[in-house]
Order: structure tokens, then C-alpha cells, then sequence
């Protein structure tokens, strides 16, 4: 969680998933549901509270770590790609 004079201005979830012994019974880490309010964007607290995660499950010695992100949101994807993270799964939805 980022505060600014007492109000929170951002955070981030990290949270740990085994797989399944099909898919290698490891632990793993995600990255999710990042947020942070408009005025206080392109200040670097998105970088800092993803250091902060990751940071935390590299402690938790996960085997790796996933994140999920819109498609089109190209300021969250340049931030995880300068972590290191590269596309390996596609998601997909049908809208009824």
C-alpha cells in the first residue's frame, strides 16, 4: 500500500499458487489487482510496490511469477517488461 499524507494513493496483491502436479507442482507467485489513483501516476510508486512484491515472493522462494494485465495497457506492460517478464500464456474471453 502507498500513502501520501495518510491516504492511500496506491497498492498491489502478491499471492502464491501451487500448481498442480500436471504442471509441475511449484509454487508460484502473481502480481495483482495494481492500482494507482490518476493524480499520483508516473511517479514511480507502481514500480515501487511491484519491488515490493516481488521482492516478497522471491522470499517466499516461488518457482516464478505470473502477472496479468489488460490488453492495450501498454504503461503496466513496458513497467513488467522492465522487470523481466515475458508474454508465455494467452487469455481469452467471449462476451455473451
Amino acid at each position: 500500500m502507498a500513502q501520501v499524507e495518510g491516504r492511500v494513493e496506491g497498492f498491489s496483491l502478491a499471492r502464491i499458487k501451487c500448481l498442480p502436479p500436471y504442471m509441475g507442482g511449484v509454487k508460484v507467485g502473481e502480481l495483482s489487482d495494481a492500482w494507482v489513483v490518476a493524480g499520483y501516476r508516473r511517479l514511480g510508486i507502481g514500480k515501487q510496490l511491484s519491488i515490493l512484491c516481488l521482492d516478497w515472493l522471491k522470499e517466499q522462494k516461488v518457482h516464478s511469477v505470473e502477472v496479468k494485465g489488460l490488453v492495450g495497457d501498454e504503461v503496466s506492460w513496458k513497467l513488467y517488461e522492465s522487470f523481466g517478464f515475458v508474454t508465455d500464456f494467452r487469455d481469452a474471453r467471449l462476451m455473451l
